[in-house]
């Protein structure tokens, strides 16, 4: 089952935020293949995505990815979105 990879799919998303340029489209096309490649459908990871999107603005996750660390609230929360995003 592919939601026992949600630290990978953290992982995935903190890397993607390195040295984006255009945020949200540098960040969802890279989330979305590493999340495709955990082994999720298209539909899970664009599903995530979205949710992620809406609840976080790209500067915020630039900052988190900044940081070097990413708050206990957001896990909860993108594990939270992983769930309500399996079909």
């Amino acid at each position: 089952m592919w939601l026992g990879k949600t630290p990978i799919l953290i992982s995935i998303l903190l890397i993607s935020l390195i040295s984006c340029t255009d945020k949200n489209s540098r960040i969802r096309g890279e989330f979305l293949s590493g999340c495709i490649k955990s082994g999720a459908s298209k539909a899970q990871c664009t599903c995530i995505f979205d949710q992620l999107e809406s609840t976080y603005s790209p500067e915020y996750l630039h900052q988190i990815n900044h940081s070097g660390s990413l708050p206990e609230s957001m896990k909860i929360k993108m594990i939270e979105i992983a769930q309500a995003c399996r079909y």
